[in-house]
């Protein structure tokens, strides 16, 4: 994570990001791919892989490339002495476990309420690890497509007590509180 990178990761880092600039995603994943087998312990290089193959619909290769992710920052997290900041290593094994929860909310194969379940959770442990209003937005958003109408208010209320300015959740509280007739915390939202 803070580590200094080989000229060849350099030139690889820097080819993968103007691929996906440019739209080869296809060469960003091979790329990706080659990073994150040359240096094993950078759950970056694993995340960026899982985001490539989950825009190209490749579910079980983002899937993988997720928990591989997770993997590594978990054994980071292990270490005592690790050079990364415990910070640092916290909000790397979130983002990832965040990753892998929105990815299965995106999923457009297998059961739609068992991916949101398997989302809930990934998410949930996200959350637990180092909160963030992505992850929080994401928790709400499998929260409410699985019906648990109350449990995704309180995740945007979370996420509006992490950034009161945070207008897409400010939002999405809004509309469930003006269905259920409370329209009060609903109009202070906005």
């Amino acid at each position: 994570m803070g580590e200094c990178m080989s000229d060849e990761e350099l030139v690889l880092q820097e080819a993968a990001e103007t691929a996906e600039r440019s739209g080869d995603l296809e060469t960003a994943l091979d790329v990706w791919r080659t990073l994150s087998s040359i240096d094993a312990n950078r759950p970056d290089y694993f995340c960026k892989l899982g985001h490539v193959a989950e825009r190209l619909g490749r579910w079980a290769d983002a899937e993988q490339a997720f928990l591989d992710a997770i993997k590594v920052a978990s054994k980071l997290k292990a270490i005592p002495r690790t050079p990364e900041s415990p910070e640092l290593v916290d909000k790397t094994l979130s983002l990832a476990m965040g990753l892998l929860g929105s990815l299965f909310l995106a999923r457009t194969d297998g059961d739609r309420s068992a991916n949101a379940q398997r989302a809930k959770e990934w998410l949930e442990q996200a959350v637990a690890v180092a909160p963030s209003l992505t992850s929080l937005n994401f928790l709400a958003a499998a929260h409410h497509r699985l019906g648990e109408r109350e449990a995704a208010k309180d995740a945007f209320r979370r996420a509006i007590e992490l950034n009161e300015s945070y207008a897409e959740a400010r939002f999405s509280l809004g509309l469930p509180l003006a269905d259920d007739g409370q329209n009060v915390e609903g109009e202070r939202l906005h």
